[in-house]
């Protein structure tokens, strides 16, 4: 059984969005299945798969008038997209890792994506249509030679169709999901193929996409896929929800949401909150540990308020209890606790024991330490039985 709920967001967020495409073909999903998503002729932004990344934008009348009475929700990955809104860029990979402004965020993109346009003419059309984006993706399309071929699609507000994604490779990107016949009262979920996600997997890795997806939303019992079988089967005991989960080059990224139980075995956790459980290795970026173990690894920020750390790096964030048997701290306060060896270089320690180790820095009010370096700071009371202190002016323990 995998425990997943809602694990992409019904918006633009992280690699995937959910999207939502009206249509008259009742059994659309079954041809998506089957034969792949057919490309339509409508062709103002390209030919390609067109939705939109909101439920609300599909049900005014004219929607319905125009495309027909069945409302299919599909996934997409959007690594290689286009976003011409600034408040869907900020969520979206690019978002997260490029360095930008609200007033250059479009040129960002076209450079990432190494595309050549004509800066004085492309930065007159923002200013002027800085609120209608359609009117931006419009003119990177007349001015960008061959953009379709160089991108997988493009996120804008529309003029008549509301927020809009149109998708250039359907056939590798898109998986259906439900379908409602009743304008999103009720949906009715679509029957898995294994055989389809196995397809667009592998079209993705073709492709050299560094995404391979295997967290999809509203999994059901019973659909399971090979990499998960073989390489991460340790995820099928967990119990996590609100999260996306994602493979790249090969590393597993757990990008948001809460792991309330279980083992995470490798990767990267970029935020959230864990709240049991053993971490054996990765590297933990942000966000809140509760209780556990930690095996092996880099814990980057955050807070940690209970459990046991077994080795590994700590850069910054405080440390409230537990204990931490080994590896480095750069910055931060330790509240209390027992530590055992490795390195601290600034932030103040509270109370508890540490046995060996360099300190670079900072303020310990209390407890036993029994060997290493002091560089500077203040100490108030307790035992420290060996090593060297550099700052005269620091308030000396009773035994040095």
């Amino acid at each position: 059984m995998i425990k997943i709920k809602d694990l992409i967001q019904e918006d633009i967020y992280g690699r995937m969005a959910t999207v939502f495409h009206r249509t008259s073909i009742s059994d659309l999903v079954n041809k998506v299945f089957t034969d792949g998503f057919k490309i339509g002729y409508g062709n103002i932004y390209g030919k390609g798969f067109y939705s939109t990344y909101d439920l609300e934008s599909q049900l005014n009348d004219k929607m319905k008038d125009s495309y027909g009475n069945v409302i299919v929700k599909f996934q997409v990955t959007i690594d290689n997209f286009l976003i011409f809104d600034y408040s869907e860029f900020i969520k979206s990979p690019l978002g997260r890792t490029l360095k930008y402004t609200e007033d250059d965020f479009i040129l960002k993109q076209l450079d990432h994506f190494k595309l050549d346009y004509n800066v004085e003419d492309l930065t007159r059309d923002i200013r002027i249509y800085k609120t209608k984006s359609y009117h931006i993706a419009a003119a990177c399309l007349i001015n960008i030679k061959n953009l379709i071929f160089k991108i997988d699609g493009m996120i804008f507000s529309g003029n008549r169709d509301g927020n809009v994604l149109v998708c250039y490779r359907p056939d590798k990107l898109i998986i259906p999901m439900s379908f409602t016949l009743d304008e999103g009262k009720t949906w009715t979920k679509t029957e898995p193929n294994l055989n389809y996600f196995k397809k667009v997997f592998t079209n993705r890795n073709s492709d050299n996409s560094k995404l391979s997806v295997f967290g999809i939303k509203e999994l059901r019992d019973g659909l399971t896929l090979e990499t998960i079988q073989s390489k991460y089967k340790w995820l099928l005991d967990a119990d996590f929800e609100d999260a996306i989960l994602y493979e790249n080059d090969g590393v597993l990224v757990w990008e948001s949401g809460t792991w309330k139980d279980g083992k995470w075995e490798g990767g990267i956790w970029y935020d959230g909150t864990w709240y049991d459980g053993t971490w054996e290795r990765g590297t933990w970026k942000g966000g809140t540990w509760k209780d556990g173990v930690w095996g092996k690894g880099t814990w980057m920020d955050g807070e940690w308020n209970d459990g046991t750390w077994f080795g590994g790096e700590w850069e910054s964030g405080t440390w409230n209890g537990g204990k931490w048997l080994g590896g480095q701290w750069n910055g931060g306060t330790w509240e209390r606790g027992v530590w055992e060896d490795g390195v601290w270089e600034d932030g103040y320690w509270w109370d508890g024991t540490w046995f060996k180790g360099i300190w670079n820095g900072g303020k310990w009010e209390g407890g036993t330490w029994k060997h290493g370096k002091w560089f500077g700071g203040t100490w108030r009371t307790g035992t420290w039985e060996g090593g060297t202190w550099k700052d005269k002016k620091s308030i000396a323990p009773n035994k040095r």
